[in-house]
């Protein structure tokens, strides 16, 4: 059993270090860093970022949701991400009066405004609440992004669309966080810019000069200091 548990650990990773490995080529390269120009110039001109997609998709939804409105890689201000998988009441009363295949096309028509993006997950690219929340964005003027598995079906239709190199539902998850990862780090870097894009925040830059909008002094380090309770640095300005 130990041996069989060794030899399946060590096929799942090679699968996936494969997968990633395509995911590398030019063409998907090209297509995230056109996903990523797209979605910083929505938050720089005051848009938001909304995600919807379902079981593990509706996590990834979150999760990326929450690198925008966080941190990814360094301290920064916040930017506008939104995730429609997350209001259990909105879900259940658009899925009780209207449909499951609405819920998330009811939140784009209420939320969505013209040159916002939306995100669409769907390992297969036919679940036909993300198909109907694209189409809808589309009506509503937004930009369409569609994170699919190998076929990517109706979604086809998307502005962008980045279909995982991958055959297994489970591979073509875990690249669509990490090629979300890789949008969320790039909008990061090119809406709060740092000398040496390295990833890292450097002493002096957290977001925003020190001391000004919140934080704390040079001699605190991003640290609460005895008179703060414990409370965390406050960033700079929310971007969208």
């Amino acid at each position: 059993m130990r041996d069989g548990a060794a030899a399946f650990v060590r096929q799942e990773l090679r699968e996936l270090a494969a997968a990633v490995d395509r995911l590398a080529a030019a063409e998907h390269v090209a297509a995230l860093t056109a996903v990523a120009d797209a979605t910083a110039g929505a938050l720089r001109a005051g848009g938001r970022v909304l995600f919807c997609g379902n079981g593990g998709s509706a996590g990834d939804a979150q999760h990326l949701a929450a690198e925008l409105v966080g941190r990814q890689h360094y301290d920064r201000g916040a930017l506008a991400g939104i995730a429609l998988t997350a209001d259990t009441s909105v879900l259940t009363a658009v899925g009780n009066d209207y449909g499951f295949d609405h819920v998330f096309a009811r939140q784009v028509a209420a939320l969505g405004r013209p040159g916002d993006v939306l995100f669409g997950l769907s390992t297969s690219g036919a679940s036909r609440n993300v198909i109907e929340a694209l189409a809808a964005a589309r009506a509503g003027g937004l930009t369409t992004v569609a994170f699919t598995g190998e076929k990517p079906g109706e979604m086809a239709d998307a502005d962008f669309v980045v279909a995982m190199p991958a055959g297994g539902t489970a591979q073509v998850q875990e690249l669509h966080l990490a090629a979300g990862h890789i949008v969320c780090g790039l909008v990061e870097r090119a809406l709060f810019p740092r000398d040496d894009q390295s990833g890292f925040p450097k002493d002096d830059q957290l977001g925003c000069h020190r001391g000004e909008q919140g934080l704390p002094g040079d001699d605190q380090s991003g640290f609460p200091g005895d008179d703060q309770s414990g409370r965390p640095p406050v960033t700079a300005e929310r971007v969208g």
